[in-house]
């Protein structure tokens, strides 16, 4: 992707909701996204592959353990405290953007700048080509 290129991706929004918490929970904590890959003893690639919306990769449910070990947490922390979400599908709208990091140099980064939930009927359609043969 270019600066200001713009992709757009269907996604599980209880995905979505859940690297965007664990996302929190490792900043809040001031951990690196290779050394918490590091400390699950994956490559140093695999969070920032998950925390890059451009990008497909999502935790497995093995992942989320092996996360909720290293940052010394409840698995459940990841979920949504009501047991569920009123979404399923979310159509994201994904561009790179300049940014300044906390050392003050420029870095370019994928950014969510919409979510928008699938209608009932889409979600379907999304069903039906995932299912086929």
């Amino acid at each position: 992707m270019k600066i200001g290129e713009k992709i757009v991706r269907i996604v599980s929004a209880l995905d979505l909701h859940v690297i965007d918490t664990i996302r929190k929970k490792r900043e809040d904590l001031k951990i690196s996204q290779a050394a918490l890959s590091v400390d699950m003893d994956f490559s140093e690639k695999l969070i920032g592959s998950i925390e890059n919306p451009s990008i497909s990769t999502k935790y497995s449910l093995r992942h989320i353990n092996l996360v909720a070990k290293a940052l010394d947490c409840n698995i459940s922390d990841f979920f949504p405290p009501s047991g569920h979400l009123k979404d399923d599908l979310l159509r994201i709208t994904v561009e790179k953007k300049k940014t300044i990091d906390e050392n003050g140099k420029e870095k370019i980064i994928p950014v969510i700048i919409e979510r928008v939930s699938l209608t009932k009927e889409e979600t379907q359609e999304y069903n039906k080509s995932k299912t086929k043969s």
